[in-house]
């Protein structure tokens, strides 16, 4: 029975491919909306950078009579506001794929942000354990140092979150991990060899030239793999 058992064991179940071709397609897809969602809010913001800067320099032209009809900074330029529109840009786009496969697969896989796909560092703004008052000069010289360079960093990954674009492949990576390193096929046929390795173990069988037959033995095909 060994024998058998070793023999099922090498069986393969041809692959050519990670993803069924319905699968890669709504990938590609979803990839191509990304891309031109993102592509659209990068170059609406480079337009209100130009206008914006066409309005200071016509306030300072006119800017008595400018006060008594407008405020400055009509067009608004908040970078935060423009970063926070792309991290939902970003992460509706991984949770879209995610999603997807959840439900077609019967998966359980966890959506994360997109600071899991982005490379972003982090600075622990620094603590003050007494009044600043209180600090000694060179205290207060390197609290000052601690806190620019946490104020940089914020800007550098406002600027790294604005301007990332992250790929499906990164995001299948996680369902594949989630897998145990399986396509989704190759998950099936380990589920089918592991099953039929149970079934077989202690059933009477019989082998005669490539048939193999299997007494009272009862195989099943799940919905979730229809």
């Amino acid at each position: 029975m060994n024998d058998v058992l070793e023999k099922l064991q090498r069986v393969k179940i041809q692959n050519k491919t990670r993803l069924s071709k319905e699968d890669q397609q709504f990938c590609q897809i979803q990839q191509k909306l990304y891309d031109s969602t993102r592509n659209h809010f990068l170059s609406m913001f480079v337009d209100m950078e130009t206008l914006h800067q066409q309005e200071l320099t016509f306030y300072g032209k006119v800017q008595k009579y400018a006060d008594r009809v407008y405020q400055q900074n009509l067009i608004c330029m908040d970078k935060k506001k423009q970063t926070e529109l792309m991290e939902k840009v970003h992460n509706h786009f991984i949770r879209t794929i995610i999603s997807f496969f959840n439900r077609k697969y019967g998966l359980a896989i966890q959506k994360h942000s997109y600071e899991r796909y982005i490379s972003l560092q982090t600075l622990a703004e620094p603590v003050l354990h007494k009044r600043i008052s209180s600090l000694t000069e060179e205290e207060k010289q390197i609290y000052r140092e601690e806190r620019k360079k946490c104020c940089k960093q914020k800007e550098e990954n406002l600027h790294e979150v604005l301007f990332a674009r992250i790929e499906y492949p990164l995001i299948l990576d996680d369902i594949f991990s989630y897998l145990g390193g399986f396509s989704f096929q190759e998950k099936v046929e380990q589920e089918i060899k592991t099953d039929a390795k149970a079934g077989v173990t202690y059933a009477k069988y019989k082998l005669q030239s490539k048939k193999l037959s299997i007494q009272n033995l009862l195989c099943s095909k799940t919905d979730l793999w229809c």
